[in-house]
């Protein structure tokens, strides 16, 4: 540790520098973070109750037929390929489940989706919400990335 602060051993960073420059990219943005909103019980489980039907709603419109076949054609296409996947697969998932994040107070659009799973994320300790969190975000997860003169991953169709 030099004097005047630590560094970062890796990129010579003073830490004690970065913090003050945070804080005043903060101040400058309105202000201190705000407190953290503390919730009663009834409100956790109101919250909850409401997390699990948007993402019971999400699996289910995931889930119709026609919209998966739209999925697994965009997956398909993208054969492994993450920029195919990018362009493909998200902007169908997103078309699909607009209508539904929209309904539970999320922006209709891929922000709106994207916010929704990482809500659904937060509660990976109760395994109802996990697993349908888990099912919703492989509609937004590339594959595993292909490399040059490699062939594709497969896709799996008898995934659920």
């Amino acid at each position: 540790e030099k004097a005047g602060g630590p560094r970062s051993s890796m990129s010579g960073i003073d830490m004690n520098q970065a913090m003050a420059f945070l804080a005043a990219q903060q101040n400058q943005a309105g202000g201190a973070a705000a407190a953290p909103v503390v919730l009663t019980e009834e409100e956790k489980a109101e919250k909850r109750t409401q997390l699990v039907a948007a993402a019971k709603e999400a699996s289910e419109a995931l889930q119709q037929p026609e919209n998966a076949a739209k999925i697994l054609a965009a997956q398909t296409f993208a054969a492994g390929d993450m920029m195919k996947f990018f362009m493909m697969a998200i902007p169908v998932a997103v078309e699909i489940l607009s209508p539904v994040v929209a309904k539970h107070g999320y922006s209709a659009d891929q922000a709106g989706c994207m916010a929704l799973v990482a809500e659904l994320q937060k509660h990976k300790d109760d395994a109802e919400i996990k697993s349908m969190a888990d099912k919703i975000s492989k509609t937004f997860t590339p594959p595993p990335m292909q490399m040059p003169g490699m062939p594709a991953a497969p896709v799996d169709e008898g995934a659920d």
